[in-house]
């Protein structure tokens, strides 16, 4: 049976411990960091916030990006990533 929207998913967390031992929560906003990406050329130096926190199987977060991303053709536009949440530094942390 689907899940509602404000149902807790099995490997949904509060938040994510970062190789730092700082924590990335949702809510927070966070600039993509990470220069050995492959996503790199687009995602580089832009600005979002965390949606959602995920520990499986690596820690990761969902990113809702202000504005939305244009990548690859730079026709195609996106609003939310997924992405390793030690690819990104925590800008502004949610009180």
């Amino acid at each position: 049976m689907p899940r509602g929207p404000l149902e807790r998913r099995q490997n949904q967390l509060d938040y994510a411990t970062l190789d730092q031992g700082d924590s990335m929560k949702v809510g927070d906003t966070v600039i993509f960091t990470d220069e050995e990406s492959r996503y790199f050329q687009w995602f580089y130096g832009k600005i979002g916030r965390v949606q959602y926190v995920s520990d499986y199987p690596l820690p990761s977060i969902r990113v809702l990006w202000t504005p939305p991303v244009r990548y690859f053709d730079n026709e195609t536009r996106t609003a939310y990533s997924d992405f390793p949440a030690n690819s990104f530094t925590i800008l502004v942390k949610k009180p």
